[in-house]
């Protein structure tokens, strides 16, 4: 009887200080600002678009975000999660970018884990130094090359022949892309080594070249079609349609950024190569198209010289790049560094800055979707930038139009995101008219 008795008691004390922590997180929730809760929401609700956008297959010029407007309102929900914990939720956007998409597929040997990212010289110094300090180095070796903008996919051989291809997906599981037409991939590789290991997995990403992709808009802006969104999104469409005569399959690239050999599917055993660009040059040996524009580089003067020397090169290169990808290039010493659950410590994207300029929204108009969805886009008078003459951006949809509440009159700040495509990046508050009305937006009630 006492022993029921003394677990009742603690049965009701864990009640109590269940009923406290829910009574404490309530008040916490109510003592965060409106106007934070209702930002945090409403950039929630735009990436959840974005990803559902970017992921899909149909995605056209109006819908597709850019890479800079999405690291933004990303920063910015997480500096809002930061000085209001309660607005931390288990199932944000950013905590899984792929959660409107149930990855079910082809698990990864090896996983394909997104890039930490700096915008700026004095954070990769910073990364720099970081390396210095936990490899107890001063003098490192470094990789240098662009950042593709495209698919990124593993392509698995065994005994040089390609046994399975999928996409990155979630970093862990992928689509099967194996058979597919456009995978630009070697399916017998040029060997001429002995013995050669059982197992080779390459990471790549499948790009269109701008040229391509230009000449395939020119002919639907011809027909009076929507606009694609950009060539990643091509190329991903591309891959995907069923359609042999899809204009954009024979033109599809592949380019080897990573490759790990072994006696087993998911182990690393390579005797002949003990570097990142020891083993990009024997992928180029092997028939892949390696990671062109690659530098080695020792110091922080010579990456800081690449970064500079790409961002005027890349303009006029024919596949898209948004930045430049360093990577320690000693084999061992990556090991050693290891990866967080997001992303290798060995590696660091740099990405390059918007050229933006300003104009006057004219209107506000609903672009139509061959599948018929309805997408807001932005019209201001003609204007140069970067080289193209423009006169439209994507709103993306009504979620990303609401968080940024564009409006016939406002003057805005556009860029190029790709060098291609032109996107919003916000509104000037402090110039817009005294009179103006909210667009109500393009999705039916």
């Amino acid at each position: 009887m006492a022993y029921k008795k003394t677990r009742y008691i603690a049965l009701m004390s864990l009640l109590v200080g269940l009923t406290g922590l829910w009574a404490a997180n309530e008040t916490l929730a109510a003592s965060a600002p409106e106007h934070a809760k209702q930002r945090a929401e409403q950039i929630r609700e735009a990436l959840h678009s974005a990803n559902k956008n970017y992921y899909g297959i149909n995605a056209t010029s109006e819908s597709a975000m850019s890479d800079t407007t999405y690291d933004a309102l990303e920063a910015e929900l997480l500096e809002l999660e930061n000085n209001n914990p309660i607005l931390k939720s288990t199932n944000q956007v950013v905590q899984n970018k792929l959660n409107t998409n149930k990855i079910t597929g082809v698990q990864h040997n090896w996983p394909m884990l997104s890039l930490d990212k700096v915008h700026n010289l004095d954070a990769l110094e910073a990364w720099i130094a970081s390396i210095s300090n936990k490899t107890g180095k001063k003098t490192l070796g470094y990789s240098v090359e662009p950042k593709w903008d495209g698919l990124a996919v593993a392509a698995v051989y065994h005994r040089g022949k390609l046994a399975s291809v999928a996409t990155r997906g979630d970093g862990k599981t992928g689509e099967n892309a194996l058979g597919r037409t456009g995978l630009a991939l070697p399916k017998t590789l040029k060997i001429t080594e002995t013995p050669w290991p059982e197992w080779l997995t390459v990471q790549g990403e499948i790009v269109l070249p701008g040229t391509v992709f230009e000449a395939i808009n020119q002919k639907r802006l011809i027909a009076k079609q929507t606009l694609l969104a950009n060539p990643r999104n091509t190329a991903v469409g591309a891959l995907r349609n069923q359609n042999a005569h899809d204009p954009a399959k024979a033109h599809l690239q592949f380019i080897a950024y990573r490759g790990l050999l072994g006696k087993s599917p998911n182990e690393s055993f390579d005797k002949q190569n003990t570097s990142h660009l020891a083993m990009l040059d024997s992928l180029e040996q092997w028939g892949f198209k390696a990671s062109p524009e690659r530098k080695a580089c020792t110091d922080l003067t010579c990456i800081k010289q690449y970064i500079g020397d790409w961002n005027v090169k890349r303009s006029t290169y024919p596949i898209a790049t948004d930045g430049v990808v360093i990577k320690v290039d000693d084999w061992a010493l990556q090991n050693a560094l290891g990866a967080t659950a997001k992303f290798p410590r060995w590696a660091v994207a740099y990405k390059y800055p918007p050229v933006s300029t300003s104009v006057v929204i004219r209107a506000i108009e609903c672009s139509v979707s061959a599948t018929g969805k309805r997408t807001p886009v932005a019209l201001f008078d003609s204007v140069m930038l970067e080289g193209a003459r423009i006169e439209r951006a994507s709103l993306h949809s009504d979620a990303h139009l609401k968080l940024l509440d564009v409006r016939v009159g406002d003057t805005v700040r556009v860029h190029r995101a790709g060098s291609i495509i032109p996107q919003i990046i916000n509104v000037e508050q402090s110039l817009r008219p005294a009179i103006s009305h909210p667009f109500t937006g393009c999705t039916p009630n």
